[in-house]
């Protein structure tokens, strides 16, 4: 769902565009907070189990079934020995895109300080609100005990960006104008 603070990396005027892709490449702790972690589990998880579908695929299904498969493709998708060829070939053509994703987000997925504003970066996929913009300043601290976790809310006319990280909270609380409101 489209917020008023997506924005395309590529849609961005040529200093800014600049200035992410010099920080994106610096990757430093005082301007970088990666959740990679989080954001690349599922294409871990879903390329290792591609990977186990081609490796059970090359030991399990013979060569003439793979043969046979592509002879009597129409016809044959209901027999059980067609339908894992099936699963085996599926898994196949999942691991290159699961390795595009991979490659496109691997270092490009977290939260960036900038001279102009505060942004996600999902790949070339950002959401950016810009300081001058920003009204309010909210942390939330979410659930007790270990599992506890604190978000920040930046609130602007046009809506609120949720970080789910914290990290750079007093950062945020220095870079927003005099006239934001700050609450802890």
């Amino acid at each position: 769902m489209a917020t008023p603070f997506d924005v395309q990396l590529d849609e961005l005027p040529a200093g800014e565009r600049a200035e992410i892709l010099k920080l994106l490449g610096e990757r430093s702790r005082e301007v970088w907070y990666s959740d990679e972690g989080d954001g690349l589990a599922f294409h871990l998880l879903f390329g290792l189990a591609a990977l186990g579908g081609v490796i059970a695929g090359l030991t399990m299904i013979p060569v003439e079934d793979l043969l046979d498969f592509w002879t009597y493709l129409p016809g044959s998708l209901t027999s059980p020995s067609s339908l894992m060829v099936l699963g085996f070939l599926l898994a196949i053509l999942s691991i290159p895109l699961v390795l595009w994703r991979f490659f496109v987000l691997h270092k490009r997925h977290g939260w960036l300080l900038t001279s102009f504003g505060y942004v996600r970066v999902r790949g070339p996929d950002l959401r950016l609100v810009r300081w001058q913009d920003i009204t309010r300043v909210q942390r939330r601290v979410i659930g007790s005990g270990r599992g506890k976790f604190a978000m920040v809310d930046l609130t602007t006319p046009n809506g609120t960006l949720e970080s789910d990280t914290s990290y750079f909270f007093n950062d945020i609380k220095r870079r927003v104008p005099q006239s934001a409101t700050v609450a802890e």
